[in-house]
């Protein structure tokens, strides 16, 4: 939390005093670059909380603050604000009845959990050590959000801003299918934390062997539904989307590659093997930004999806490997092989 309230003054200042110059390809304000950054420490704030609840096992909880209260919160103001002010909206008054949500959202969840565990926020030499062994995960954390904006950047940067539009609906279309995968790890990850150290191994390989099996189960229908129907899916929103559907396609396959591999992510940073798994996903980041650059000249949208398959297949194998030669569990699934 320091940290992130650290980080937004400083890219407040150096924002607002124009010592650092927005690029114009990338088609953003000053002013809502800056309402961004205010949203961080209340974003942070939630982020942390949200992780307490699933620490907890709180899963309703977790649940209902991640997915459901922020949304229906920012539905409810705004639908407040429409009728009291009988006025339209523009992006920034979104902007700023979300962070007002987001930031209403973070203290109602902590004084909720002060209220059902007691737990408060202090900063000490336990807090130093903390921030130390987590820096590697704010490291991936980082590197994944890159990786997430470098594919609209570059097309952006390379081709004409239409064809971002073209992009994002299939990320979106093809982020669906990793729904099951993200449930799926919430509930497994104080698992692997759980098992791993209390020193029960075979807790740990079945519980990854059946994280793998339903992730690879839940994931099949995605990938045959948006492999099948990509020009439907595309088309819904217009014939200069159908050129988007082999980037949906590409998109889809990676996803459904990051689930039979299953939750190597999460079960190397959950057995301290953090620091292994931030270098796997640098390079992996770098073979990301050099493809695009390569690619996305040549195959347009369609080179930035394989860019991302090209990485996302890197990330997941090399993470398999070396999950099997630290902990001897083999995450990837593999249909009818008994699970345990």
């Amino acid at each position: 939390l320091l940290s992130s309230i650290l980080i937004s003054v400083s890219l407040y200042l150096l924002i607002s005093y124009d010592l650092i110059v927005l690029s114009s390809f990338l088609d953003v304000t000053k002013e809502g670059v800056i309402k961004v950054i205010i949203s961080l420490p209340a974003i942070t704030l939630l982020t942390i909380h949200q992780s307490i609840f699933r620490g907890q096992r709180d899963m309703l909880t977790y649940g209902v603050v991640k997915n459901v209260a922020i949304f229906g919160l920012l539905f409810i103001i705004s639908l407040l604000f429409y009728h009291v002010y009988s006025t339209t909206y523009n992006v920034l008054v979104l902007l700023d009845i979300y962070i007002l949500t987001l930031y209403f959202l973070a203290f109602l969840s902590g004084f909720y959990l002060y209220a059902k565990s007691g737990i408060t926020f202090s900063f000490n030499l336990k807090s130093i050590k903390i921030l130390k062994e987590s820096f590697p995960l704010m490291i991936v954390s980082s590197m994944a959000l890159i990786v997430t904006y470098t594919d609209v950047l570059m097309i952006s940067y390379f081709l004409d801003k239409s064809q971002v539009g073209v992009y994002d609906i299939a990320i979106k279309f093809s982020a669906l299918s990793g729904i099951f995968l993200m449930a799926i790890n919430s509930y497994a990850m104080p698992k692997f934390a759980e098992y791993f150290g209390s020193g029960d191994r075979r807790s740990l390989e079945i519980i990854v062997r059946q994280t793998s099996k339903l992730i690879f189960w839940t994931s099949i229908p995605f990938l045959l539904f948006g492999v099948l129907l990509s020009n439907h899916l595309m088309g819904l929103y217009g014939e200069e989307f159908l050129g988007g559907s082999n980037a949906l396609v590409i998109l889809i396959v990676s996803q459904f590659i990051s689930s039979i591999c299953g939750s190597v992510a999460y079960l190397l940073q959950m057995t301290n093997n953090q620091d292994l798994f931030q270098r796997i996903f640098l390079i992996a980041t770098l073979i990301n930004i050099v493809m695009n650059i390569i690619f996305i000249p040549i195959f347009g949208i369609t080179g930035a999806a394989l860019a991302s398959l090209f990485s996302t297949v890197f990330w997941n194998i090399v993470s398999v490997y070396y999950v099997k030669q630290k902990l001897n569990i083999l995450t990837l699934y593999i249909p009818l092989r008994k699970i345990y």
